[in-house]
């Protein structure tokens, strides 16, 4: 039985602003985690750093591969490339991007290997129901992803000026922001998944 179910874009303008305020912060975040005086904490936790030749701009990706991005990546994810701009999602069937700004999840036409500006992506809407049903749960392990990454920081975030013991990444600064964060993105990841059970829904049933 088909479920009838509007565009994935028009998530409730309360959910869709939340998120957008959540991924702005993140953005900032991940700004801050480059430049960390005790190391590059992107890089640290398997990111690869690849600036580009002809802007100003890098993009970090972090892939499927030997070594511990194995374990950092979710299920069915083939890689995770952050920009400034947002952040992109890859399976083996679909790139999802989240932008810094509105938080309406768009398909890249265009690989993350080959964009560092917005517009090379080649963003489209989900464009029918079917889509949308594939694009949601991959939507909700992006937010679990986050979650994790701010756990894995918040163990450095001892203080505002010394790192943790051994083996935690060295943060300086931001704990006021970074130990609730991870709270936040899996508090909102909750409501975020009641708004999209009709998708989930539909992807049961096929």
């Amino acid at each position: 039985m088909n479920v009838a179910v509007p565009a994935l874009p028009h998530l409730p303008s309360a959910i869709q602003a939340e998120g957008e305020n959540l991924l702005h912060r993140q953005c900032s975040l991940w700004g801050q985690d480059v430049k960390n005086p005790g190391g590059n904490l992107l890089v640290r936790f398997g990111f690869s750093r690849n600036p580009c030749t002809y802007i100003k701009n890098t993009r970090y990706d972090l892939h499927r591969s030997e070594g511990p991005c194995e374990a950092a990546l979710p299920a069915g994810f083939d890689s995770i490339s952050l920009w400034g701009f947002g952040m992109l999602a890859s399976t083996s069937t679909i790139h999802l991007f989240l932008g810094r700004f509105g938080f309406q999840p768009k398909v890249a036409t265009v690989p993350a290997e080959s964009a560092w500006a917005l517009d090379e992506l080649g963003l489209r809407p989900v464009e029918n129901e079917y889509e949308a049903s594939r694009v949601a749960p991959v939507l909700l392990r992006m937010i679990d992803w986050i979650a994790a990454y701010e756990s894995w920081v918040s163990e450095g975030c001892t203080s505002r000026s010394q790192g943790s013991e051994a083996g935690a990444p060295a943060v300086h600064g931001l704990l006021h922001l970074r130990q609730p964060a991870a709270t936040e993105w899996r508090a909102y990841r909750q409501v975020l998944a009641e708004a999209l059970q009709p998708y989930l829904q539909v992807q049961a049933t096929r």
